[in-house]
């Protein structure tokens, strides 16, 4: 523990978790002995922690845990993670590697002022806490989320060159009720983006998950963003036509044509026709497209990138 004084303001550190066991910071801390024991009466904490691939929030008051929030995360033992944590009253932003992981509203937040770390393994490394003053939590007027065709567009803030205020916060391997869950929901919302670029559905369609329940995700989707961030518009990318998925032609087909009808219906959707972009003239798959037979290549995204573009200006 730090013998420190933070209640509100922003808190910076790098770590590596050193095991495969949790491991990360916590703060808002009130330890009544000076002695970190979680079973102690009286100890409270919000604890950020990394464990086999998952990031997770934890609240604990008086020793026992009030809440949890978990979700996926790119995780090594020995890669390094730089955390910063926005302390606002009961208004918590945790990023992890410039991504806000946790947005998470405390209506009776805890009074602790001390920080520190805490493993249930061993060779946990941490480098010397920072803090300054509150900052101002990340938005961006566009945004880019999605499955791991967004999570792969490394390229993408010179490919939307014409958008200045970009940023990317796609995960591989989702699905369309991921961006459904709250948590995912918060994320994009803390961003308070005016427009998302939301690209998904593939891996659903390899999941054998019905197009009308894809639609459905995706319409609830854009629908609860909307109500949180009045002035959101969805770009929603249509699912393209790839070699690996030859044979789900008619799935692809039938998802985008939920994508459509949901552009129709709500005004706030802006439908992005990718079906064909990467076939030749007779609806064939182009594999000089993919790297994989699966992921667009840099051209590929370039295609997407300029679509987008010539229609949202």
């Amino acid at each position: 523990m730090k013998n420190s004084d933070l209640y509100n303001g922003t808190l910076r550190t790098s770590f590596v978790p050193g095991s495969t066991l949790e491991a990360g910071i916590i703060f808002r801390a009130t330890i009544p002995n000076g002695e970190f024991y979680e079973k102690e009466a009286g100890l409270s904490y919000y604890w950020l922690y990394i464990l086999n691939g998952t990031v997770s929030f934890q609240r604990v008051e008086n020793g026992e845990i009030s809440n949890e929030n978990k979700k996926y995360f790119p995780y090594g033992t020995s890669s390094a993670y730089e955390a910063k944590i926005l302390l606002d009253d009961g208004d918590i932003y945790c990023y992890l590697n410039n991504r806000l992981v946790f947005h998470y509203t405390d209506e009776n937040p805890l009074q602790g002022h001390q920080y520190g770390l805490k493993s249930e393994g061993s060779n946990l490394i941490v480098t010397e806490f920072a803090t300054s003053s509150l900052e101002a939590p990340q938005h961006n007027e566009y945004l880019i989320f999605g499955h791991s065709y967004t999570d792969f567009w490394k390229t993408y803030k010179q490919d939307f060159h014409k958008y200045q205020d970009i940023y990317n916060i796609g995960i591989g391997g989702a699905i369309t009720s991921d961006w459904c869950s709250e948590g995912y929901q918060k994320e994009v919302i803390a961003y308070q983006p005016k427009y998302g670029i939301y690209w998904n559905g593939i891996n659903d369609i390899n999941r054998n998950i019905a197009p009308k329940t894809i639609g459905d995700n995706v319409r609830r989707m854009a629908m609860e963003i909307k109500a949180a961030v009045p002035g959101f518009h969805l770009v929603l990318i249509g699912v393209c036509r790839c070699p690996i998925d030859s044979g789900r032609r008619s799935d692809i087909a039938s998802t985008n044509n939920y994508y459509k009808q949901i552009a129709s219906d709500l005004d706030y959707v802006t439908y992005i026709d990718t079906e064909l972009m990467y076939c030749d003239s007779n609806g064939n798959e182009i594999a000089n497209y993919f790297t994989d037979g699966l992921h667009p290549t840099h051209d590929a995204y370039i295609m997407c990138a300029n679509a987008i573009m010539n229609t949202i200006k």
